[in-house]
C-alpha cells in the first residue's frame, strides 16, 4: 500500500509497516484465513449485517440496560444527540459498538479519543449502510485497580499528575477526584490563551465530581455526547445481576482458563503471536471479587474459596454469595469481554493492539458460553504533526512513510544523501607505502633507524586519522541545523520511541484546535480500521 492522500489535512501511511504495528495485526488487515479460527468474522458490513440478524438480546436485558444508563445519567444535562441514543436502546431493532478504556485523567493519551472517535464513526456507518439504530458505546472500565497507570497525562512534554499512591486494590472509579487538585493547576498554567471554556469545564469536571467514575463518565459526555456516545459503568448492581449465571459458570466449570490456554498455544503453534507476545494469562477463576471495599483475588484451595485478603468461605457459601451479591463480582482481563457482550446488544469492539490480541485468545471461551462474539476492530491511528514542520521535513528529501523511521536513521540517511563520501583511506594507504619505501632507504643506512621509522609512521597515521575526524564533524556542523529539524520532526512522531498518539495527551490539541480538532478525526476516520494517518494541524 502506498501512501496517498486523504484530504488536504491527512496522508494515509501504509498499515503494515513493521516499524509500527505487531505482525498478526497486518494479518488481520490482510484477511488472513489463518485467523478464522480466533475471531467471529473480518470486520466488514456485510458480516456486520449477519451478526445483527443473528444476534439474541433479551427484552429485559435491554430494559435494564436502559433503566441502568439513565440512572447513571440523571446528574448530566444530556444533549438531544445523547437523548436520541437513550431513546433509541429501548427499541429491539437497536445495536451497539463499544471500545472502553481506563479511566485515564483528562483523558489520558490521545488515543484515549481516537478510540471513542473511530466507534463514532463505526456506528455511523452501519447505520447509514443498513438502516438500523446503532449507538456507540465507551465501556469505563472503573473496575481497574492500576491507579498508577491512569494518574497522569503528558502535556506539552510536561508529565502531570496526581502522586503515586500504592492503593492496587481499589478500584479507580472509587478515588476521589480531590488528587487531582494540583494537576488541574498545572494543565491551566500551560494551557494558553484559547480555548478557555474547554479548560473551565474540565477543571470543573475534576473539582465538583465525587469520584473518577463519575467525573470520566461527564468528560466523556463533554468531549462525545454531542456525537451521541454513552458512558456504561458495567459496576452496577443491576446489570451485573444479568451475568449471575455466567459467573456461576465460571466459578463452577473454570472454563475460561482451560480455552484461553488452548487458544494461546493454538496462536503460537500457527505463529500467530510468539508467546512472548500474549498479552494476557487466564487464571484458573477469571474474576475478583469485591471484600472490605477492595478488589482481591479468587482462588480454591483444600475445597475452600481464599480471597486476596485472606477471607475464607466454603465453597457452598460462596456459591451462595454470587447469587446474592453478584455486584461484588469483578471481571478480569478475560472476563470482561463475555460480560461486556452479554448486557450490551454488541456488534463490534474497537481496540488497540494489545487488546485485539487478548480477544484473539478468546473466541473458544465465547463459543463454550454461549455469547455471540462481534467483529474486533483495530483502532485508527492518527499521529498529529505541525505543517510547518512536516512540509520542512520533506523538504530535506524524505516521504511521508519516512517519518516513522528512528531519529538516528533518519539522519543518517541525510548525510548519506547530502555529503560528500570523506574518506582518507587512499592517503593512509598511500602514506603506509611511503613509509615501507622510507624504511627501505633507512635500513641501507642504518639498521637501528627502523624504530624511528615505526615512530613516525605511528604519528603521522594518526594525524590523518585526526583530520579525518575534523573534516566529518566539521561537515556534520554544517548541517546542524537540518538534523535538529529532522529529529524535531522525528520526536514530534514517535516521543520516547513510540507514536506519539500514545504518549502526547489527547487535550493538548484541543487547547489549540478545540473541537474543530474532533471533527477533523471524525471525517478521517476509517471505520472498519486499519488506518494510519498523519494529521497536518496549524
Amino acid at each position: 500500500m502506498s501512501v496517498s492522500f486523504s484530504n488536504n489535512n491527512s496522508i494515509e501511511l501504509p498499515f503494515n509497516s513493521d516499524l509500527v504495528f505487531s505482525s498478526w495485526l497486518q494479518r488481520l488487515a490482510e484477511k488472513d484465513d489463518a485467523l478464522k479460527p480466533f475471531i467471529a468474522g473480518f470486520n466488514t458490513i456485510e458480516f456486520a449485517k449477519k451478526l445483527i440478524e443473528n444476534k439474541t438480546y433479551p427484552s429485559h436485558f435491554r430494559k435494564v440496560l436502559c433503566q441502568s444508563l439513565t440512572t447513571q445519567y440523571n446528574q448530566i444535562a444530556i444533549g438531544e444527540a445523547e437523548r436520541k441514543s437513550l431513546n433509541a436502546l429501548t427499541n429491539e431493532n437497536t445495536f451497539t459498538v463499544t471500545t472502553g478504556h481506563q479511566l485515564s485523567f483528562a483523558a489520558g493519551p490521545l488515543y484515549f479519543i481516537l478510540k471513542a472517535i473511530h466507534t463514532i464513526s463505526l456506528a455511523k456507518e452501519i447505520e447509514n449502510k443498513l438502516g438500523v439504530a446503532v449507538v456507540p458505546i465507551f465501556w469505563m472500565a472503573d473496575e481497574d485497580h492500576d491507579f498508577n497507570e491512569i494518574n497522569h497525562l503528558h502535556f506539552f512534554n510536561s508529565k502531570i499528575g496526581a502522586e503515586d499512591l500504592d492503593l492496587n486494590k481499589i478500584p479507580t472509579g472509587n478515588f476521589n477526584t480531590s488528587v487531582f487538585e494540583e494537576a488541574i493547576k498545572l494543565i491551566e498554567e500551560k494551557w494558553g490563551s484559547n480555548q478557555q471554556e474547554i479548560i473551565t469545564e474540565i477543571k470543573k469536571i475534576y473539582t465538583s465530581t465525587t469520584n473518577l467514575t463519575v467525573a470520566t463518565r461527564q468528560l466523556i459526555h463533554f468531549l462525545f455526547g454531542r456525537y451521541g456516545m454513552l458512558a456504561v459503568s458495567a459496576n452496577d448492581v443491576e446489570l451485573k445481576k444479568l451475568a449471575t449465571d455466567l459467573f456461576q459458570k465460571e466459578f463452577n466449570e473454570q472454563f475460561i482458563f482451560s480455552h484461553v490456554n488452548e487458544s494461546s498455544k493454538n496462536l503460537v503453534a500457527q505463529q500467530i503471536i510468539p508467546e512472548n507476545k500474549l498479552q494476557a494469562k487466564a487464571r484458573a477463576l477469571n474474576f475478583f471479587y469485591f471484600n472490605e471495599g477492595l478488589r482481591n483475588k479468587v482462588e480454591i484451595e483444600n475445597d475452600k474459596v481464599i480471597l486476596g485478603n485472606g477471607k475464607e468461605f466454603l465453597i457452598s457459601e460462596f456459591e451462595n454469595l454470587l447469587k446474592s451479591n453478584p455486584e461484588n463480582v469483578s471481571p478480569n482481563v478475560f472476563f470482561r469481554p463475555l460480560y461486556q457482550e452479554l448486557i450490551l446488544p454488541n456488534i463490534a469492539y474497537i481496540g488497540g493492539g494489545a487488546e485485539v490480541s487478548y480477544w484473539l485468545q478468546l473466541a473458544k471461551s465465547f463459543g463454550a458460553a454461549a455469547i455471540q462474539m462481534p467483529m474486533i476492530i483495530q483502532r485508527n491511528s492518527v499521529l498529529p504533526i505541525e505543517r510547518k514542520l512536516y512540509d520542512k521535513f520533506l523538504t530535506f528529501g524524505f516521504t511521508s512513510e519516512d517519518l516513522l523511521k528512528p531519529s538516528g536513521e533518519l539522519v543518517k540517511i541525510f548525510l548519506e544523501k547530502n555529503s560528500e563520501d570523506i574518506s582518507l583511506e587512499n592517503q593512509k594507504l598511500e602514506l603506509t607505502n611511503l613509509f615501507v619505501q622510507i624504511l627501505e632507504q633507512a635500513k641501507l643506512v642504518d639498521v637501528t633507524l627502523q624504530g624511528s621509522v615505526e615512530a613516525e609512521k605511528v604519528k603521522s597515521m594518526a594525524g590523518l586519522n585526526n583530520l579525518e575526524q575534523k573534516i566529518n564533524k566539521a561537515q556534520k556542523l554544517k548541517f546542524e541545523q537540518q538534523i535538529k529539524q529532522i529529529q524535531k520532526a522525528s520526536e514530534r512522531i514517535k516521543p520516547q520511541g513510540v507514536l506519539n498518539e500514545r504518549v502526547d495527551s489527547g487535550i493538548q490539541y484541543l487547547s489549540k484546535n478545540g473541537f474543530y480538532f474532533m471533527d477533523q478525526l471524525l471525517e478521517i476516520s476509517q471505520p472498519w480500521g486499519f488506518s494510519l494517518k498523519i494529521l497536518l494541524i496549524d
